[in-house]
């Protein structure tokens, strides 16, 4: 593991965003671990966090235009991860996100924020990769709003199981940390847990 993933991750612990236990997932599936970003709701830990999410955007898409966030948790991420955007290249990244609903009056529309072009270089950024249903609905808004192909998908934790694909046909998928990650750390610090999110990791965890 390399330190950056080691330092993301205790980040995550030290903040509560990343808990150990048993939890009911949104699919009704139980799982050992939990990740939850809106626990990062300070000025300090959401600087903290922009400068981890610059660094993968300059490492792994180099230049972007815009930042897109899927309601509701990446909003704060986009304008953390844009700021530490304009303090390390001083270049001025747009920021975007979108309604659950579509407003009917005032400036009417789905995106809020700087809508992009079609030739715009617009990353997603969200909080957690499951199934990949959210990141679909990303992609699909950007191109009926704006006619706009993301150029890739940033996220904070992959938690997918092994052999389970990604389901975003050929957009780059590029995660701060990945579930196998999550074991080696938990294995690392010896947290006598590891074993159960090993097991989720490899289909093989239950109750």
């Amino acid at each position: 593991m390399t330190q950056s993933k080691a330092d993301f991750l205790d980040f995550l612990v030290q903040q509560g965003a990343l808990r150990f236990g048993e939890f009911t997932l949104k699919s009704g599936g139980r799982s050992p671990f939990f990740v939850d970003l809106g626990q990062i709701c300070t000025g300090d830990s959401l600087w903290r966090l922009g400068e981890f999410l610059a660094d993968a955007v300059v490492n792994n898409y180099g230049a972007v235009d815009v930042l897109y966030g899927p309601p509701y948790k990446a909003i704060p991420m986009i304008a953390a991860a844009a700021i530490a955007l304009r303090q390390r290249t001083g270049k001025d990244v747009g920021v975007c996100y979108s309604r659950k609903e579509a407003k009917e009056h005032g400036e009417r529309g789905t995106l809020v924020g700087m809508l992009p072009g079609p030739e715009a270089r617009i990353l997603v950024v969200d909080d957690v990769f499951t199934t990949g249903a959210t990141k679909l609905e990303a992609l699909e808004t950007l191109e009926e709003a704006g006619g706009v192909r993301a150029t890739g998908i940033l996220v904070s934790v992959d938690r997918r199981t092994q052999g389970q694909d990604a389901g975003i046909g050929d957009i780059p998928l590029t995660a701060l940390v990945h579930l196998g990650d999550i074991v080696d750390y938990m294995e690392q610090v010896g947290d006598s847990r590891a074993h159960l999110v090993r097991g989720f990791w490899e289909n093989q965890y239950g109750p």
